[in-house]
């Protein structure tokens, strides 16, 4: 990957020179993605892509080819679950002092949990919280992805 040429200053920080072959906020060069949309509409047999849920590739995708049908990353989807979790855990936690230092227990994947972590979300689900409601639809979301595939 090309570094584009910083500089350090003692008193503003960071500084990076604007270069012709990127655009700001771009994880990718301009050249590339150029030669990614031409492949794109080169290949007029792509009927399904999987992106990203950002809006700039929702809209490359969909203004390239737009026959195509668009599949979100798995984990996208399943990140934007665990935020949404975490948020109401966060909210919950002001009036409830039980859930600080609880955000491992309802979020990572029970079989990477310790015995302790796993205890924790079974301990708690006997208080009828908000935070439990949205884990149980974080566990069914992941369901969805278990199912066998079709065709």
């Amino acid at each position: 990957m090309l570094r584009i040429p910083h500089v350090i200053c003692p008193d503003r920080g960071a500084k990076q020179i604007n270069v012709p072959w990127t655009r700001l906020g771009s994880g990718f060069t301009l050249l590339f993605e150029a030669l990614a949309m031409t492949l794109m509409t080169a290949m007029p047999c792509i009927k399904q892509v999987c992106i990203d849920m950002s809006a700039a590739f929702i809209k490359g995708v969909t203004g390239n080819l737009p026959e195509v049908e668009i599949t979100i990353d798995k984990f996208c989807a399943v990140k934007l679950v665990n935020d949404a979790v975490d948020k109401v855990r966060r909210a919950e936690s002001k009036g409830r002092p039980e859930l600080k230092r609880s955000r491992s227990g309802w979020l990572r994947n029970e079989p990477s949990l310790s015995a302790g972590g796993r205890r924790q979300p079974a301990a708690l689900t006997k208080l009828h919280l908000k935070t439990e409601r949205a884990y149980q639809i974080r566990l069914a979301f992941k369901e969805i992805y278990r199912q066998p595939k079709q065709g």
